[in-house]
Order: C-alpha cells, then structure tokens, then sequence
C-alpha cells in the first residue's frame, strides 16, 4: 500500500496520517514508492558482467557442482580408517 493511501481507515489507528503530509507531500511519496513492473528478463542481471565476473561465476558453479557431488561420499567414510 502507499504511504498515506486512505484505502479504508484502520480503527486501531487514530490518525490515518500520523506524519502530517498534505495532499501534495503524499503524491510526491506516491510516485516515488510506486514502480511500474519491469520488463526486464531474468538474464537481465548478467548485462553489465565483464570477463572476470564470468570467470568467477563459473568457477563457483564449478565448485558448487564438485562438493555437491562428492557430499554423498562423505557418509561411505575412508576404507582403512574403522
């Protein structure tokens, strides 16, 4: 909700506006606080990635996938330790 929308007052709460905004300080918080969706999609995060955050990137998926896939191993335990 926005700051300061009157939707439907809330009978817990005495003053709808316990800031004291006019009319004008309350659409100025409006279209500040509200944003339109965005129409970007999700690969839209990796636009300004140069060549090291991909290497990065790829080296951390690589070794997220290497300790994911040797968690299993960690219950067979060593075969000379009892």
């Amino acid at each position: 909700m926005a700051v300061g929308a009157q939707e439907k007052p809330d009978n817990n709460d005495p003053d709808p506006n316990p800031l004291g905004l006019d009319a004008g300080e309350i659409a100025l918080l409006n279209s500040q606080v509200e944003t339109g969706a965005g129409d970007a999609g999700y690969l839209a995060i990796y636009r300004y990635a140069d060549g090291l955050d991909w290497f990065v990137m790829t080296a951390s998926t690589v070794s997220a996938v290497a300790a994911g896939a040797t968690m299993p191993l960690m219950t067979v335990g060593l075969p000379w330790r009892h």
